[in-house]
């Protein structure tokens, strides 16, 4: 009799066991198919400036882009359009997203400069902290105040004093 009852135990856990087996076989083998079948993101880096022969221990930062990634506004420190920051000053400069057409927008002596650019949501203006007297007897006791200029490099306005 105990043999009897034994076969069914030993029948289904063998059963279970194939099944098991099937199961994970089936799935090792759809897992390489579906991996195969979607593709995997690629990223790529593209270096927009280069730091080297800056003033000190400058460089670029702060980069913000517009909301349609066309533009890309950053400071630096750095000499990047030759004889336009040789004081090694943070300056605020705007460029193509992939690189080209590097504008720089102010041009500042003394503190620290112009920092922390943003640009508008309409990619027009971009907004940013300086603590020079950039129009003429706005910040003369040299606190950080907020301006904004056209992308262009036109229509710098200060907007706290």
């Amino acid at each position: 009799m105990r043999n009897k009852l034994a076969h069914p135990c030993v029948f289904c856990v063998f059963r279970s066991a194939c099944r098991l087996l099937i199961c994970l076989a089936a799935m090792a083998l759809a897992l390489p198919i579906s991996q195969a079948a979607t593709p995997h993101p690629q990223i790529s880096f593209i270096q927009l400036t280069n730091t080297s022969g800056c003033v000190g221990d400058g460089g670029s930062f702060y980069p913000t882009f517009d909301r349609l990634v066309k533009k890309v506004a950053f400071t630096s420190s750095c000499d990047l359009i030759p004889g336009k920051n040789s004081d090694g000053i943070g300056e605020v400069f705007v460029m193509n997203f992939d690189g080209s057409g590097l504008v720089q927008l102010t041009s500042t002596t003394g503190g620290i400069g112009a920092i922390h650019p943003e640009i508008d949501s309409s990619g027009q203006k971009i907004v940013f902290a300086s603590d020079r007297d950039m129009i003429s007897g706005g910040n003369s006791d040299g606190n950080f105040e907020i301006f904004t200029i056209q992308v262009n490099g036109t229509g710098l306005t200060q907007l706290t004093q």
